[in-house]
């Protein structure tokens, strides 16, 4: 049922042009209804990614120098 809810949710805010999602979030932040994930959290995530599908370092040293470009 709450997957079903984020699908819709997520759908709506691709209708939605960049402007009024960057207003969204925000309004998300500065009314502390949003926190971004802890960083021990993301590499938790992500050591579990690693490992259960077993991926390359190659793959992974790509993916960190991608994410680290991001801004």
């Amino acid at each position: 049922m709450a997957k079903q809810k984020l699908e819709k949710i997520l759908e709506s805010l691709l209708d939605l042009p960049p402007q009024e999602v960057q207003s969204l979030m925000r309004r998300l932040f500065k009314g502390g209804l949003y926190r971004p994930p802890k960083l021990e959290d993301i590499t938790r995530g992500v050591e579990h990614v690693v490992k259960e599908n077993k991926l390359p370092s190659e793959i992974v040293d790509k993916a960190i120098g991608w994410a680290r470009s991001q801004k």
